[in-house]
């Protein structure tokens, strides 16, 4: 069998119409169900063409050989009355040679191919939708009959207003009943259809915000957002394009930072419509609380609490949970035991309260000493000094002359030397506290005019001595020192202080009235720096 290109074109009334069978032939193929060798195919006839079509051969007797190409050409007029499809039939004679030598014919027909003649176009279309919003995309497919091979759609009000696609998609902006043409052509004539009224086209809601002026909030408080109302309309609010769920009313309250705007949509035409944006800009204020060290010290110490800083700031700081008076600044020493926090606020009004800091001043642990008897005595005499505050102390160290006494760490110490004593107590919480001086003499060798030294920083000397009247005490440093002027009685107690002042390097005076004083031995004692100077003196009266 040979092979055929079966594929043929339409024909259209009112054109002539030419087309090409090819044709190609086998070197072997079957005679009457036997294999056999090819000799030659011949094209006889071509059954049920359309009046006034012929055909034609190539080559022109219409016969082909073993492995060779041919053409069928059918031509014709095809008119209007002639519409309908053509079944076409080739008759044809296959010869060969069973094995080679014994002559076979066989006649055959193809069948497979047709004509169909086309008049003119029957103009037809459909939209996917027919009740439209303003600004919905509406697609339109054409539905003509008889193949046109051209369109032209009309659209009036539409974008576009009109279109040569075969499948055009158009938009109306303005609500209203429009009417749609479409003229589809071929080869064989125009055909034109018109739809009135075909596509409505509803109004989109108003979908305004009452006002969309940008506001700023505190955190926490609330942007009041509202839509313009429409009836029998929905609401969906949205933040940043994206939908806030439960955001179905016609006010909402935006309490964080965003974008906001409603979209409403009619009941009735489904058709819905975006607002504009309002921008709400939200302030968080973080207020910090930072003790600049430890939360735990000394008194009298402090711990100083930094909050934010900022010129924009103000400030107010409570004390469990009471406010401070005057504490109104970025920072605030806080010398008493007690919970602290600071409340921030900038120019807006938004406030923010720091976390609460717990502070602990403590207290520093007493002072008081006592001696077992008298600090003045004899060489080879002592006394024993003791720590009398309460709560006892965690460690204490005795000093003699503001140096450390090795090993006299405990509450009480006995001093057998002359000199200054006094005691360095630590409490439980860390805090010191150092004891005032006691000084402790070893006089009993004392002349009536000597006097006891212990460095050569200074120079004493009392006039008139024994007094009966006002005397002066002359002080010469040969260096610049805190200096305690004292006068004690026989028996090492401190009956007055005369001056405990800084002094510069040089000749000092002091005056003493005995008025007060009853008549016996007195002894002045100077100190400054680390040097001693002691001097009997007696009244008379």
């Amino acid at each position: 069998m040979p092979t055929i290109d079966e594929n043929l074109p339409y024909a259209y009334a009112g054109n002539f119409y030419s087309t090409d069978i090819q044709v190609r032939t086998p070197l072997d193929t079957t005679v009457n169900g036997t294999y056999a060798t090819l000799t030659r195919v011949k094209i006889n006839s071509i059954s049920n063409l359309p009046g006034g079509f012929s055909y034609s051969c190539t080559p022109s007797n219409c016969t082909l050989g073993p492995l060779s190409n041919g053409c069928l050409n059918i031509t014709g007029n095809p008119v209007a009355s002639q519409a309908g499809t053509y079944l076409l039939e080739i008759n044809i004679t296959i010869s060969g040679k069973l094995f080679g030598i014994i002559p076979v014919t066989q006649q055959t027909k193809i069948a497979d191919y047709k004509i169909k003649i086309l008049p003119a176009p029957v103009a037809n279309f459909k939209p996917d939708k027919y009740n439209v919003c303003a600004g919905q995309a509406v697609s339109f497919t054409d539905m003509s009959s008889n193949h046109p091979t051209s369109w032209l759609w009309t659209f009036p009000g539409g974008k576009p207003s009109s279109s040569t696609l075969e499948n055009p998609v158009v938009t109306y902006d303005t609500p209203g009943d429009y009417n749609v043409t479409l003229k589809a052509t071929s080869p064989a004539g125009v055909g034109k259809k018109t739809k009135a009224l075909i596509l409505h086209v509803n109004a989109n809601p108003n979908a305004k915000l009452v006002s969309a002026v940008a506001d700023t909030i505190c955190t926490g408080d609330s942007s009041l957002t509202e839509a313009i109302q429409v009836t029998n309309a929905t609401y969906q609010w949205y933040n940043k394009g994206i939908v806030i769920p439960g955001a179905t009313k016609l006010v909402y309250y935006a309490k964080t930072g965003g974008d906001y705007a409603v979209e409403v949509t009619k009941t009735g035409s489904g058709c819905s419509a975006l607002s504009n944006d309002k921008h709400v800009k939200a302030i968080t204020l973080n207020a910090i609380n930072v003790p600049s060290g430890s939360t735990q010290v000394c008194a009298p110490g402090a711990v100083t609490l930094n909050s934010n800083t900022s010129s924009s700031l103000s400030y107010t700081w409570y004390k469990n949970n009471t406010k401070i008076a005057g504490a109104a600044s970025a920072s605030y020493k806080a010398n008493s035991t007690a919970n602290y926090k600071v409340k921030i606020q900038n120019p807006k009004g938004c406030i923010d309260f720091s976390p609460s800091v717990s502070v602990t001043i403590n207290p520093k642990p007493g002072t008081g000493i006592a001696a077992s008897g008298p600090t003045t005595f004899c060489q080879g005499g002592q006394v024993t000094f003791s720590y009398t505050a309460s709560p006892v102390g965690k460690s204490y160290q005795w000093l003699r002359n503001n140096t450390n006494i090795s090993g006299a760490t405990s509450k009480s110490f006995t001093a057998t030397k002359q000199g200054s004593y006094k005691l360095k107590i630590t409490n439980q919480q860390g805090c010191s506290a150092t004891s005032q001086n006691t000084y402790v003499t070893v006089n009993c060798r004392l002349g009536e005019d000597s006097d006891y030294a212990d460095g050569d920083m200074i120079h004493l000397s009392v006039s008139p001595n024994p007094m009966t009247d006002e005397a002066v005490i002359a002080v010469e440093l040969s260096a610049p020192g805190n200096t305690s002027i004292t006068l004690m009685d026989a028996m090492g107690r401190l009956v007055k202080t005369i001056a405990d002042i800084p002094l510069d390097a040089g000749q000092h005076e002091f005056v003493i009235n005995p008025s007060s004083l009853s008549p016996g031995i007195y002894f002045i004692k100077v100190m400054a720096g680390n040097d001693l100077r002691i001097r009997k003196i007696a009244v008379k009266k």
